[in-house]
C-alpha cells in the first residue's frame, strides 16, 4: 500500500533530483489519475512545485496531444 507520504516523499525526491523549480513547471496530464505515475507526476509533483496543470483530451494517445501541447505553449 502506498501511503501519502510515500507518495509525497518520493515525488518531492523526484522534484529535486530533476530540479524543477517552484511556481515555473507546466504539466500536461494524459494518464488516468488512477495510474499510480499520473497520481504521483501530475498531482503530487504539481503540488510540490507549485505548478500548472493541463489535462489532454480523453484521445490524447490517439493523437489530440500535439494539439493540446500547441494550446499549452500559447497560453504560456
Amino acid at each position: 500500500m502506498l501511503s501519502h507520504d510515500n507518495i509525497f516523499w518520493t515525488a518531492n525526491a523526484a522534484c529535486t533530483y530533476l530540479n524543477l523549480r517552484d511556481s515555473t513547471e507546466i504539466l500536461i496530464s494524459f494518464l488516468p489519475l488512477s495510474h499510480v505515475a499520473a497520481n504521483m507526476v501530475d498531482i503530487w509533483s504539481a503540488i510540490t512545485t507549485k505548478g500548472t496543470i493541463y489535462f489532454a483530451d480523453k484521445n490524447a494517445l490517439k493523437g489530440s496531444l500535439l494539439s493540446t501541447l500547441k494550446e499549452v505553449r500559447y497560453d504560456i
